[in-house]
């Protein structure tokens, strides 16, 4: 497969953005050893901060046993959460979204990035349009011992997709909501030093973010000051090489409902949409 060099620096400068807006969400038990993982990504609304992610990621768990991390932490370093909220994740239902809400003094004291109103793409995603993942998946992690502590070491997966509408009608699809990603497993043999060769497993993927990817006209370069969070990635097709994932608006229906008095922030958005 020939290298793409605009794809190249088009992953490079959506690396750069995101990374600190993107975080590890793990599940622990109760001798603070990790078992499960997805991602997230951060938001702020109000001056309040939240990280959203999948619904089935943080389902079943005590607000307790669920943490919060940049790539490469100590896992018992993670911000107090002090809310949280999912809709769906089952196996048949329509949306998998989730969140969480970070303690304000914590959230400034973790140094991450957290994305504004501003900066979400609210509209359903088009054919073929450029999207960017960044998530942490399984295979990119390892479990090792700090101090007789469990520390969980996560790498992220950095990735530019293609959008894509056709979608097996036994998918339900339903693109007012959904947005679904090409997700090819080919091996790429020219890709440069820095990139993988082939997508992994996306399991540890969910929760991540998906980012419209904007391409400045004057250069067609991507540029990351106009990308824009669409999305929230939940279920991987393997058969279908297509990843899934629910529309940004349906975050933020969520949160209205759980959270009323942020409709004064939220409102605006989704009636422009009506």
């Amino acid at each position: 497969m020939p290298r793409n060099e605009l794809a190249e620096k088009q992953v490079i400068a959506m690396t750069d953005y995101v990374s600190e807006r993107s975080v590890v969400v793990f599940l622990h038990d109760e001798d603070d050893t990790p078992r499960k993982s997805g991602s997230g990504t951060c938001l702020q609304i109000a001056g309040r901060f939240f990280v959203a992610t999948a619904g089935h990621v943080i389902a079943d768990w005590s607000l307790k046993q669920i943490g919060v991390i940049g790539a490469v932490k100590r896992t018992d370093l993670t911000p107090l959460l002090v809310g949280s909220g999912l809709r769906g994740g089952g196996t048949y239902d329509p949306v998998d979204i989730g969140w969480l809400e970070l303690h304000p003094q914590a959230a400034k004291a973790v140094g991450w990035t957290f994305v504004g109103l501003e900066k979400l793409s609210l509209r359903p995603i088009s054919d073929s349009a450029m999207l960017f993942i960044r998530g942490f998946p399984v295979e990119f992690q390892n479990m090792v011992s700090y101090e007789d502590r469990p520390l969980l070491q996560s790498e992220p997966l950095n990735y530019l997709l293609r959008s894509v509408r056709e979608i097996d009608p036994r998918r339900y699809p339903n693109h007012s909501r959904d947005v679904f990603l090409e997700y090819l497993k080919d091996i790429n043999e020219d890709a440069p030093d820095g990139f993988v060769k082939q997508a992994p497993d996306a399991q540890g993927l969910s929760g991540c973010g998906i980012w419209k990817v904007n391409p400045r006209l004057d250069t067609a370069i991507g540029s990351p000051d106009s990308a824009q969070l669409a999305g929230v990635f939940h279920t991987w097709y393997d058969v279908d090489q297509l990843l899934q994932g629910t529309l940004i608006t349906e975050w933020l229906q969520m949160l209205r409902a759980d959270l009323p008095e942020l409709a004064a922030n939220i409102d605006p958005l989704l009636e422009d949409l009506t």
